[in-house]
Formats: C-alpha cells, sequence, structure tokens
C-alpha cells in the first residue's frame, strides 16, 4: 500500500469515527492521551499516529487497525489482547512466509539495524513499517499490534 493513500484512508477513517462517536478534535485526542496537534496533522493526511497510539485509539474505540488504513471492510474488532511481543508475532509469520530478517528488509525498505532493534528494545516499528510489514508478511495489522489472536 502506497503510504500516501494509507495517510488518507487513515485520516478519513478517523474522521468517520471521530463524527460517530460525536468528538472533537480535542475531545478525541484527550480520550487516547495524544497531543492536539498531532490529531489535527493525522486528520490533514500529514502524519500517522504512532503505533502505540494506535493500539491505544483501537483499544479505546474497538475499531480494526486494517480497518482505520483502509485494509479491510471490517469495522469492528473483538480486542483479544495478545500476551506476546510483537518480536515474536514478527518471527511467526516470517517463518510462516520463509522469509528471513533480510528479505523482509529488502521488499520492506527497512534497515537492518532497524530490524534488529526491535528485538533488542522490544518495541513496535514505526507505523509505515507496519504497513509494509503487513503487506510482505501477508498479515493483518491487529495481529501485528498484538490485539487479534491469529494471524490472517
Amino acid at each position: 500500500m502506497q503510504e500516501e493513500a494509507a495517510k488518507e484512508s487513515f485520516a478519513e477513517s478517523l474522521r468517520e469515527l471521530m463524527e460517530d462517536e460525536g468528538l472533537t478534535v480535542t475531545a478525541f485526542a484527550g480520550s487516547v492521551a495524544c497531543d492536539v496537534a498531532a490529531v489535527r496533522r493525522w486528520l490533514y493526511g500529514e502524519h500517522f499516529a504512532d503505533a502505540l497510539v494506535l493500539v491505544r485509539i483501537v483499544r479505546q474505540y474497538r475499531i480494526s487497525a486494517d480497518y482505520l488504513f483502509g485494509l479491510s471492510d471490517n469495522k469492528n474488532l473483538v480486542l483479544v489482547v495478545q500476551p506476546d511481543a510483537f518480536y515474536e508475532r514478527y518471527c511467526f509469520l516470517k517463518r510462516k512466509s520463509g522469509m528471513t530478517d533480510y528479505a523482509v528488509g529488502k521488499f520492506c525498505n527497512i534497515k537492518s539495524g532497524v530490524i534488529s532493534k526491535w528485538k533488542k528494545i522490544r518495541s513496535y516499528p514505526q507505523t509505515a513499517h507496519l504497513l509494509r510489514l503487513a503487506e510482505c508478511l501477508n498479515a493483518s495489522l491487529d495481529y501485528l499490534l498484538g490485539l487479534r489472536a491469529y494471524a490472517d
């Protein structure tokens, strides 16, 4: 998925969510503990929410991350928080697809040092990287974020 199209889809889905919930930008920002200016940048399609904020949005409103980025028509998410770390889910998908870190990095245009940090720091990748990984590994964002119990 092209990054600009993903930003546009995220902005549109976010506007729809805020309208459905009857929230102003300020109220929405407060509900997911982020800066009002950041929400405005998302709504203008300038940036993505970082992965941790994305997880807060998904949990707070029980909305699929895949839906937010236009990767699925299924809006609702049955939240099943996974105890394993992102890196463990990444390794499972990588093995399932028969890919190496090098092949994933090449496909997703992600430097090998970035991939190794996921293991060491035990953190989420940038949202743009998550979108590329979902495409490369044929997985949902919800699974990659640990919000769904199974990989597609």
